[in-house]
């Protein structure tokens, strides 16, 4: 038994460390606005060795990849299997999707603002690719659903790449940052553009 809580405890206190790099490194990106950051202070600000570090991350390149898969994670909570959102109406489901996504934007915008300069790292560029593949599925379920049930007025192709560009972290941007909207007035404004966009008025 006691060898098994010793386990059990060497397990938590290394995920405890993994997530202090993973902090760490965010830290440092955002007060910095690049990823311009060495493993050895990295590790200064998790408050553990280089040798700790490398321990758990082959590189800084690997520790980059997985602060964003970090991130990524984050994005996964949004997306539930379609089985968990097959009995909320399509209409009301992508109004959320869109809530949700925006949502999570404005807490980690920081971050990504930071972590989207990285071009070189193939474990960002596949935390990256998951986190849009999370974000298309999504809007595809819902979608999907809404073309079946005949609510879409645009093709369901031609729905899911408006989507896609529309819940991205550039339009985003371009609506809170950039032009001076508020969080609730960007997600209201692109709400209501999307829907008279692709969903058909009970009229029609």
């Amino acid at each position: 038994m006691a060898r098994a809580y010793s386990m059990d405890r060497r397990s938590v206190q290394r995920e405890q460390t993994r997530a202090r790099l993973i902090t760490a490194v965010h830290a440092l990106i955002i007060e910095r606005g690049s990823i311009a950051v060495q493993m050895a202070e990295i590790a200064e600000r998790a408050d553990v060795s280089v040798r700790t570090a490398y321990n758990h991350f082959t590189s800084s390149d690997e520790l980059l990849g997985a602060a964003m898969g970090a991130i990524t994670e984050e994005f996964a909570q949004l997306a539930p299997d379609t089985a968990d959102t097959s009995d909320t109406p399509p209409l009301e489901a992508f109004r959320a999707l869109i809530h949700d996504w925006y949502g999570l934007f404005a807490v980690e915008s920081d971050k990504l603002e930071a972590m989207l300069a990285i071009r070189n790292s193939e474990d960002f560029t596949a935390a990256l690719a998951e986190a849009r593949r999370l974000r298309l599925g999504r809007a595809t379920d819902i979608l999907t659903r809404a073309a079946e049930q005949g609510l879409l007025r645009v093709p369901l192709r031609d729905a899911q790449a408006m989507t896609y560009c529309a819940t991205g972290f550039a339009s985003w941007s371009a609506l809170v940052p950039q032009f001076g909207l508020s969080q609730e007035h960007a997600v209201q404004v692109m709400t209501e553009t999307l829907t008279r966009a692709l969903f058909a008025d009970e009229s029609d």
